[in-house]
């Protein structure tokens, strides 16, 4: 494992993502009124390391889609003590709806 993660570390400089992909992460953030103002920026760097991490040079639509899983949950407005659920079935469907 610990190769596979040195040669996604040396890939990552490699990897591009288009510009529809930059707006529909600010897009989905957007959406879902998650807190803060950096979630697209961190969804888009996560999706470069996924693609890095699967040896591909550009980030594809499932990379976004899986990377709003791991950072979009714990973003999302809520009241306190209510668990933060994220339904990733309109996460993948506003993603395919803005592209």
């Amino acid at each position: 494992m610990s190769n596979k993660i040195q040669k996604a570390i040396e890939f990552l400089p490699h990897v591009v993502i288009d510009d529809e992909l930059l707006e529909t992460a600010a897009k989905i953030s957007t959406f879902l009124g998650v807190d803060g103002h950096r979630a697209d920026m961190v969804m888009i760097k996560t999706a470069m390391t996924i693609a890095a991490l699967k040896e591909r040079e550009k980030v594809e639509k499932r990379d976004l889609v899986e990377s709003a899983a791991f950072v979009l949950p714990h973003r999302m407005r809520r009241r306190p003590f209510e668990e933060s659920l994220i339904n990733m079935d309109i996460i993948e469907e506003k993603i395919n709806e803005f592209i």
